[in-house]
């Protein structure tokens, strides 16, 4: 008789949740769709940024004449990765998070898109991490750039979605993530490398065969010429006088010969016999246009006698300016400061230099009422007022303008000589002496060379 032993019960393992794999119900429709233009707009303003770089252009809303000046940020190591703007591959990274975005769609085999969510996972961590550093970035160099914020929003919103409707398991997502965070470092080190970009470039001008000369003189008011009065009429020696001596004229080209000037008809400052004169051109409300005047300051002090330069102010504003395609509240008074500028010349040239030095020594630019209450104390009120509103001021802001436009528009400050420009801002007066040493051919002053 056979023993009978009970069967011994086994544990029936409790049955494994599933495990999510790439399916619908794991990431909704709408929330690819989502993804999809989050890193289409992504991609189109990293383009932007990177044609705009490339071709050395002004990013709108960013340049000299706008609210915000974030030329400071783009313009250090930071704004470079290994050599190019930092913009370039981020293009490439949002390019090909979109592809990867369009294969990872419940219509696309399964064979196809499971990589392409894993790909797309991977980019989307890697665009978060290098947002966050590049928001760290911001705060630490006190510079914004509104373009670079939205790029850096569809990062971070495109990484939050696709953690909340992640299509793939937990572990997995977070050893994707992992992955992508490397490039964050990576992103550091190609910055590090890259040296920070020059603020300013240099061009040389090459008139061609256009034969028109822009002359930078006075005239007569348009329309209405002043009378001829008798004491207008050429003075008769008699015997004992001396003739009156004819009115000084010097004339210098600038533009390989594009414009004309004759600098004892124009602000100066330093000598109008000086062996060098610069033309600079200028707002008093931009504040790169500060920096250099208080530069070249220090450079025709420096050079004792041999520099001169002819600030020639050009407001950007469009209510004097036709070139300027926007206003902002920053240059809002810019033509009111021009205007008082050149009243301070017309009636007191003596007085100038203290004025314009007095408008380019505020760390934000001079308010109307402030400039116009101090041109008052200058030169008087009733002198200012006959003069602010007049024919002389109008045809010089105008022809002002006029060389902005044959210059090429643009960035300013701008510097110009014979045949060629210096264009952007100077990080120090330093780098201003070295690049006038280099354009002219002038020597540190004796002092400074024995040290």
């Amino acid at each position: 008789m056979s023993r009978f032993t009970p069967p011994v019960p086994t544990r029936v393992a409790a049955a494994a949740p599933p495990r999510r794999e790439v399916e619908g119900e794991a990431a909704p429709g709408w929330a690819v769709w989502l993804l999809r233009l989050l890193a289409l707009v992504g991609l189109v303003l990293s383009v932007y940024l990177a044609v705009t770089a490339l071709r050395d252009g002004t990013v709108v809303g960013c340049g000299d004449d706008a609210t915000v000046d974030c030329d400071d940020l783009l313009s250090t190591r930071w704004g470079f990765w290994f050599g190019n703007p930092t913009s370039l591959p981020a293009a490439v990274v949002y390019a090909a998070l979109l592809i990867s975005l369009l294969l990872a769609g419940t219509l696309t085999p399964r064979v196809v898109r499971r990589p392409a969510w894993c790909a797309a996972i991977v980019l989307a961590a890697a665009a978060a991490g290098s947002a966050v550093w590049f928001l760290v970035l911001m705060v630490h160099l006190g510079g914004v750039c509104y373009w670079c914020l939205g790029v850096h929003v569809c990062s971070l919103s495109i990484a939050a979605t696709t953690v909340v409707f992640r299509p793939l398991a937990l572990g997995a997502t977070l050893r994707l993530v992992g992955v992508g965070l490397f490039a964050v470092p990576v992103l550091i080190l190609g910055q590090w490398l890259s040296g920070p970009k020059e603020t300013f470039d240099r061009q040389i001008v090459q008139r061609g065969n256009d034969e028109t000369v822009l002359r930078l003189s006075d005239a007569a008011p348009p329309d209405d010429p002043p009378p001829r009065a008798v004491e207008d009429a050429p003075a008769v020696p008699v015997d004992g006088d001396t003739p009156p001596a004819a009115p000084q004229s010097r004339m210098i080209t600038v533009l390989d010969g594009k414009a004309e000037l004759d600098v004892y008809q124009l602000p100066i400052l330093g000598s109008p016999d000086a062996e060098h004169v610069v033309v600079e051109l200028f707002d008093y409300t931009c504040p790169h246009c500060r920096s250099m005047g208080r530069y070249l300051k220090a450079a025709v002090e420096r050079y004792d006698g041999r520099l001169a330069v002819v600030p020639i102010v050009c407001p950007l504003n469009r209510g004097c300016n036709g070139h300027v395609t926007t206003d902002s509240e920053s240059t809002r008074d810019a033509c009111v400061l021009a205007r008082l500028s050149l009243a301070v010349w017309y009636v007191a040239p003596e007085k100038y230099a203290e004025y314009h030095d007095w408008l380019l020594g505020a760390v934000d630019a001079r308010q109307a009422k402030e400039a116009r209450q101090r041109a008052g104390e200058v030169i008087g009120e009733s002198a200012l007022r006959k003069q602010f509103d007049g024919w002389r001021i109008d045809q010089r802001v105008r022809l002002n303008v006029a060389l902005f436009e044959t210059a090429g528009t643009g960035m300013i400050p701008k510097l110009l000589f014979r045949q060629v420009v210096l264009r952007g801002h100077m990080k120090s007066q330093e780098d201003l002496f070295e690049q006038l040493e280099k354009e002219l051919g002038l020597t540190p002053p004796a002092s400074e060379g024995e040290l």
